[in-house]
């Protein structure tokens, strides 16, 4: 199995950038459905939208490392 501090360094700045923009917009749409809980729901839609976004590039990385 591939090393997981190789997957690390295969996250450049702009494969970050790109996650954070995408967690960002996500959480501003949801500051709008709901003002009185604006600011938790914002944490967890950036959490789980980051999460997600990672996980997603790690298995890419995965199938590519074993081609």
């Amino acid at each position: 199995m591939p090393d997981f501090n190789d997957f690390l360094l295969f996250l450049d700045q702009n494969k970050i950038e790109n996650i954070l923009s995408d967690a960002q917009l996500k959480a501003k749409e949801v500051q709008f459905l709901d003002s009185q809980n604006g600011i938790g729901n914002q944490i967890a839609v950036l959490s789980f939208t980051i999460s997600l976004e990672v996980v997603g590039l790690y298995h890419a990385w995965l199938e590519q490392a074993q081609e």
